[in-house]
């Protein structure tokens, strides 16, 4: 569909398939990385998802988690977090675009690694900045029929952010808490080699 809702062309997509740690939930990822399908064991679609490109996620299908069961994020800066037994999702843009991407479901956490043009001495420069939110889908439109995916009333809330002391060219999330995050960095070495940081 293009920008005013008509319709363009549709095409056939290829999909990976992830069964979540306990099985009750499939990830369908499209080859293009464009949309994220969640299904349970029979096929049946209960979300679904578009964007520009997903590059993160995590999830897990554990009912008793608390804030959310699963986290996307795309390249553009788009996060969404959803929790498919309670069927409701928050979906924001964080403004930049987004290197890794890290959810704790059980208290609400989230840490994101984001570059954005900051100006230094009139100059302007690539940084990358370390992000903690709190995130919460608890609440919802409960005007919506109980089958139907509820949007959240709250969004996750930027809580601090600070410059990191290197670039970062891949990150994976080791933990984040209330207390502690923790990411592996790929980052830019002197001439063209990576050195690992975290």
């Amino acid at each position: 569909f293009n920008e005013q809702g008509s319709f363009l062309w549709e095409k056939e997509e290829s999909h990976y398939l992830s069964a979540l740690p306990r099985g009750r939930y499939i990830m369908a990822a499209a080859g293009d990385h464009s949309r994220m399908i969640f299904m349970n064991p029979d096929f049946k679609t209960q979300a679904d998802f578009q964007g520009v490109l997903f590059t993160q996620f995590s999830a897990d299908d554990d009912a008793g988690l608390k804030y959310g069961q699963a986290c996307l994020g795309s390249l553009d800066g788009e996060v969404i977090v959803l929790h498919l037994d309670r069927r409701i999702y928050s979906r924001q843009r964080l403004g930049y675009a987004l290197k890794a991407l890290s959810c704790n479901f059980a208290t609400g956490d989230m840490a994101a690694i984001v570059e954005r043009t900051v100006s230094t001495d009139g100059k302007n420069r690539q940084a990358d900045f370390l992000l903690r939110l709190k995130f919460n889908v608890l609440a919802g439109d409960d005007n919506a029929p109980a089958e139907t995916l509820r949007q959240a009333t709250q969004v996750a809330e930027v809580v601090s952010e600070s410059e990191m002391p290197v670039r970062t060219v891949t990150a994976s999330a080791i933990t984040v808490t209330p207390d502690i995050i923790c990411f592996v960095q790929a980052a830019p070495a002197d001439g063209n080699e990576t050195a690992a940081a975290i």
